[in-house]
């Protein structure tokens, strides 16, 4: 390895590491146009030509930008209490009448208590 990729190796560590401690504010300036990731699209076909295996370490660093920014929009998205699942009580009870007179028949329970 020559110089070129020691330091984007380094520098993709950095960013890698550093990533999960980045501002949602920064993320959200970085990821919310199309300005920054098609300069970092053109950075990373610059740097294909330039030192392979350098690119490779800036294209996992990208990805890991990326993949935070999602991560961080899906946890503010995403409620986070989820109700219970419903016990099979509650699954066996009637349904409230739709008209006055309707019926509905008794549930149908499985034999020698197993539910298939």
């Amino acid at each position: 390895m020559n110089r070129t990729d020691t330091i984007l190796v380094g520098l993709s560590l950095f960013i890698f590491l550093a990533s999960p401690f980045f501002p949602t504010v920064l993320y959200k300036m970085a990821f919310t146009n199309m300005i920054v990731p098609g300069l970092l699209l053109l950075v990373l076909l610059y740097l294909v030509k330039k030192s392979p295996i350098g690119s490779v370490t800036v294209l996992l660093a990208i990805m890991s930008l990326f993949i935070e920014y999602r991560y961080r929009v899906l946890a503010t998205s995403i409620p986070r209490s989820v109700d219970p699942p419903a016990e099979y009580e509650k699954q066996l009870a009637a349904a409230p009448p739709i008209m006055p007179d309707e019926l509905h028949p008794p549930p149908r329970r499985p034999t020698d208590n197993r539910v298939t």
